[in-house]
């Protein structure tokens, strides 16, 4: 076989390994990122992202007990006050929600009330990607998520802009995790996906000198087999340093939680870990639907914080806990809730600086809903733009493209 003929091989087989793992990332050897990670000074700064997926019922999580128009609007599918866990005189958590009444009295906790943004477009598309991305009014930012800008812009050494630093519990990354030029890393489990990666045809191509390519359009191809590889390796080694004693339940979402904690406690480099959960569509029959997803949340959050508190890592773990939108406040004829605009977002950690309820729930008036719907009064934007900055220790001006303020919950 001619020299030609053994290069066009080589090439056509680097070609087609790489064009299937082409989407998410840029990258180094394998030596290289070792030798940036040993570099690097990174805090222990963590934020886990939970996307509750259908947009999430939050007046039938964070119940108004006292309020009379709340059980006038919701005849079939409120929840009763002596079901509730009491916070306070007014609010309540669902039944399926007791952890988070010990969160609460633990000051681990802080309920940001009617966030959303104006002109909500009520498809979960488009709403999921205005939160992706953090666009503003009437903007399509969909090139890039507000993660990934942060990967871009708010890292200051090598190893930060590396795809492990922001990593999402699925087989697939979705839009917040892409920036323009640093993508974060997509993966279910680290055994799996480092076998899948080492095996024998991934091993031999990536034997072909990198050099050797230079100035080709395969040198692209290459790097980024390259980094998949090495970063993949390296969180096979990392999530072998920690392995947890505490109990999580048996579902997807336990499963991935407990991944992520293992990661964390193992002290692996990444800054932002992301993590979905389905089921939140409630527009049929929501009392027994909302109930039982509501438990395989709270069940998946109370191992998880139990096992960051045991570790002592909980102070340095921001979790932040949203829906694309809420519900409206009127149940439907099909004892359901249609989609609507604003909801609470759940800020878990040890290191919160205003706890429990961050702002008051509206009064649920006919001049305070908009078509029986909450309306917003705390732009996402602005939390995006305080933990950025006062959590992550990057500049949210570049990130978000300007500045929204800040909130004082860190």
């Amino acid at each position: 076989m001619t020299q030609s003929r053994r290069k066009f091989i080589k090439n056509a087989t680097l070609a087609t390994a790489g064009t299937a793992l082409l989407p998410e990332f840029l990258s180094a050897s394998q030596s290289q990122l070792a030798e940036a990670i040993s570099r690097a000074n990174i805090d222990n700064k963590v934020l886990v992202v939970i996307q509750l997926s259908g947009g999430n019922d939050g007046l039938n999580c964070l119940v108004p007990f006292r309020n009379d128009n709340y059980y006038k609007l919701r005849p079939k599918i409120s929840i009763p006050r002596d079901e509730v866990y009491e916070v306070n005189d007014e609010m309540g958590f669902h039944s399926e929600l007791r952890i988070f009444k010990d969160f609460y009295d633990q000051g681990i906790l802080s309920v940001i009330n009617t966030v959303g943004f104006q002109n909500v477009e009520k498809t979960h598309i488009r709403a999921m990607e205005t939160w992706q991305t953090a666009s503003g009014t009437g903007d399509y930012i969909n090139r890039s998520g507000w993660i990934g800008r942060y990967l871009d812009h708010g890292c200051q050494n090598a190893a930060c802009r590396k795809p492990y630093m922001a990593l999402e519990m699925d087989d697939s990354l979705n839009l917040a995790l892409k920036g323009d030029k640093t993508k974060g890393l997509a993966f279910i489990d680290p055994t799996r996906t480092y076998n899948n990666f080492n095996n024998t045809f991934f091993k031999e191509v990536a034997k072909i000198r990198e050099d050797a390519l230079e100035g080709t359009p395969l040198h692209f191809l290459y790097k980024t087999l390259g980094d998949s590889l090495a970063s993949v390796n390296h969180i096979y080694e990392r999530s072998k340093v920690f392995k947890t004693k505490t109990p999580y339940p048996l579902t997807q979402f336990g499963v991935d939680l407990r991944t992520v904690a293992e990661l964390i406690i193992s002290n692996m480099e990444t800054k932002v870990y992301y993590v979905s959960l389905p089921g939140f569509d409630t527009h049929v029959d929501q009392l027994p639907k909302h109930e039982k997803i509501l438990a395989k949340f709270s069940d998946g959050m109370k191992s998880f914080i139990k096992d960051l508190k045991a570790n002592r890592r909980l102070e340095d773990v921001m979790v932040m806990v949203f829906s694309e939108f809420g519900r409206t406040v009127k149940e439907n004829e099909s004892e359901g809730t249609d989609h609507g605009l604003a909801n609470n977002v759940f800020l878990l950690s040890g290191s919160l600086k205003k706890k429990g309820l961050y702002n008051p729930m509206p009064s649920l008036a006919n001049e305070q809903l908009d078509d029986f719907c909450l309306r917003s009064s705390v732009d996402f934007k602005t939390i995006y733009s305080t933990i950025i900055k006062r959590w992550l220790n990057a500049e949210d001006k570049l990130v978000l493209g300007r500045e929204y303020g800040y909130l004082d919950f860190i």
